[in-house]
């Protein structure tokens, strides 16, 4: 029965599509997203990028979380085929309904640039049928993640996990890095001093340990054992949550002990001194600054059945920083670090030239407007 009513939904949105498809296509690159209802970091610096390279081109941001309202969420589709319909570069950064179960117009160029700079832990395709993932009849029947023409990433080894969780040939990778690589090798001027002036608890002498865990659906994070064995006399704990789990959570009033949700994990980065995290993209993306990262694991058994991992974490050299005890993490804070382990797994995750990650993305992007012709996409 699911099955077919998702049928009917895509000859319904592909009758309607059609007419929206009558409409002329314009020198526009249109970019969707349902990570977040604003606009997503790397979507705002690659769209200010393209302006500065060619004025003449439209960029449009649609974005808008699958949550709340079903009607207010299905005419945000229907904006989305209209902007589709009227583009020659459509970007987006996960999966997009009308993206992939749409017939478009010959010539669009659709990038897919994921919202994270590899994939430690599996998704899309390859948690099909899992807890954490969909369901394998609604990923059929949606389409799920086609229509790509290119999916950008960082290095070979990525590559192959993205290829495997989209269902693409290596052919149409582009390492072309992300934008956010640049905002974290560059980072705003005076941000730590910024966030100390909101966050005056954090701007004393002791060190900032950030934590930024995983989103683990409908679990929450257990942060008990955490606080438990950190020496506040020491140390500050700064957590930044998924946006999903932060509503579970109130503000302590534990000293030493601070949520911040007002900036981004990588504006957070300025002010660590020390970082945590576990199955994230984020500890590659926190490996290019020369700060110690550490994993704390505390459900490795069950998170690797329910979800899986793409890579052995005790196989790689960040492996000796692994931990699925509180009590261990600490005592491995407390000793000296080697950074050389913490760059050996950098470079195997991120094997491209860093530098101007968004001018290049954005050059590609242009490139393929300017050589825009019917049924060509190459």
């Amino acid at each position: 029965m699911k099955k077919v009513l998702i049928n009917i939904f895509k000859v319904f949105l592909n009758f309607i599509y059609l007419f929206i498809k009558l409409f002329p296509t314009k020198r526009r690159v249109t970019m969707l997203s349902r990570q977040s209802s604003t606009a997503p970091l790397d979507f705002k610096m690659l769209a200010e990028e393209i302006r500065l390279q060619d004025e003449s081109i439209d960029v449009v941001i649609l974005a808008k979380t699958l949550t709340g309202n079903f009607l207010s969420y299905a005419f945000h589709i229907i904006k989305q085929m209209r902007y589709i319909a009227t583009s020659k570069v459509v970007v987006v950064d996960s999966y997009c309904i009308p993206v992939s179960i749409l017939k478009h117009k010959e010539g669009l160029t659709v990038l897919q640039i994921w919202h994270a700079l590899s994939a430690i832990k599996k998704f899309g395709r390859q948690t099909v049928g899992k807890k954490s993932g969909a369901d394998k009849v609604t990923a059929e029947a949606m389409n799920m993640h086609k229509n790509y023409d290119f999916i950008a990433c960082s290095g070979d080894v990525t590559a192959g996990h993205f290829c495997e969780a989209f269902g693409y040939p290596a052919e149409k990778i582009v390492k072309l890095g992300l934008p956010r690589i640049d905002y974290i090798l560059h980072p705003k001027e005076n941000i730590a001093e910024e966030i100390k002036e909101h966050y005056p608890e954090i701007g004393n002498a002791k060190k900032n340990i950030l934590y930024v865990p995983t989103f683990r659906k409908g679990k929450g994070v257990p942060l008990d054992a955490l606080i438990k064995n950190i020496s506040f006399e020491k140390y500050n704990l700064i957590i930044k949550l998924h946006p999903k789990d932060a509503k579970l959570y109130r503000e302590t009033d534990i000293p030493g002990v601070v949520f911040i949700n007002r900036y981004n994990v990588y504006d957070l980065l300025n002010i660590a001194d020390i970082i945590i995290s576990d199955y994230s993209s984020f500890v590659v993306e926190a490996s290019l600054l020369e700060k110690p990262v550490f994993l704390y694991t505390y459900d490795f058994v069950e998170y690797v059945s329910e979800t899986g991992l793409n890579i052995d974490l005790s196989r790689e050299s960040i492996g000796r920083y692994r931990f699925e005890e509180a009590g261990e993490l600490a005592n491995a804070i407390e000793k000296e670090y080697d950074y050389s382990l913490l760059k050996t797994f950098q470079n195997k995750y991120i094997d491209i030239d860093v530098e101007n990650c968004t001018k290049k993305m954005a050059s590609f992007l242009i490139d393929k407007i300017n050589n825009f012709s019917k049924g060509e996409n190459t």
